[in-house]
């Protein structure tokens, strides 16, 4: 029987359509300003060390969370599959920096779903193929790094 490390969170409602166009015509400082004083950590922004994939993209939608932790990509898997258009899936991975959590096939799969893009705390690899799909992606670091995989019996 396979342990599960992390937690995929249910699914929270759909910000209003209204909301998400009105968000998307900010950038994202002007919107952690606009958060100061609410009690979110760092205003809403994210962590210096969080950087784009490719710098050229951009997400907005109501965040879906996931808690991982030692690389193991298990939870993000079950959140992708589990995942519905419209929403940002944001991965707590403790901040891990073995191995990466997921590559360009979770990616895809998030795409091909809807999911507006992946934020992680943590690493990612296969950047190449990330930018070629052109879906936008945020991580503490990127490269080829490799990726756990849970293989209990064969």
């Amino acid at each position: 029987m396979l342990e599960m490390i992390g937690t995929y969170n249910p699914l929270p409602e759909l910000l209003p359509k209204e909301v998400i166009e009105r968000a998307k015509k900010f950038n994202p400082a002007l919107l952690a300003d606009g958060m100061k004083g609410l009690g979110i950590k760092n205003d809403g922004a994210m962590e210096a060390a969080m950087m784009p994939v490719n710098p050229d993209l951009y997400m907005v939608g109501t965040a879906m969370t996931v808690e991982t932790d030692n690389g193991d990509n298990f939870p993000i898997h079950v959140a992708t599959y589990s995942g519905k258009a419209g929403y940002v899936m944001v991965i707590d991975g403790k901040g891990y920096t073995g191995r990466a959590y997921f590559g360009d096939l979770i990616m895809g799969a998030a795409k091909a779903i809807g999911i507006e893009g992946m934020v992680c705390d943590g690493y990612t690899r296969d950047n190449e193929g990330c930018r070629a799909m052109k879906y936008p992606v945020f991580s503490n670091l990127y490269g080829g790094f490799p990726v756990y995989q849970r293989c209990d019996s064969l």
